[in-house]
């Protein structure tokens, strides 16, 4: 399966952001939350390095992506991720997480990618 690194997926989702204020470690903290982890136990300086491809991905936040399932996956993101994407550029943002996944030999036509 093909992966987006989690700094690339930092740097779609803070342009699409909803609020102009919002910074990488609010995007970060929807991530987060949406893995049931929490960035606030982490140093100030993580979501900028996360975001720049500097720091590696936390282990809890690793290890709760590869092992939830997908329906908590999907609500997760639901809850936490979509609400902090304008809605105008919600299109735009599955559009592209579907282009980098489109080549992908593993996944199967019939996964879902996006939000219906």
């Amino acid at each position: 399966m093909k992966k987006i690194c989690l700094g690339t997926m930092i740097n779609l989702l803070h342009k699409a952001r909803k609020r102009k204020s919002d910074q990488a470690r609010d995007v970060c903290r929807r991530i987060f939350a949406a893995f049931d982890c929490s960035i606030d136990s982490y140093a100030k300086e993580l979501p900028s390095h996360l975001k720049s491809g500097h720091d590696p991905v936390p282990k809890e936040l690793f290890d709760n992506a590869r092992d939830f399932d997908e329906e908590t996956v999907n609500q997760g993101v639901k809850k936490h991720i979509l609400e902090g994407i304008a809605e105008n550029k919600r299109e735009a943002i599955v559009r592209a997480i579907k282009d980098i996944l489109d080549d992908d030999t593993d996944m199967l036509p019939s996964t879902t990618v996006g939000h219906h």
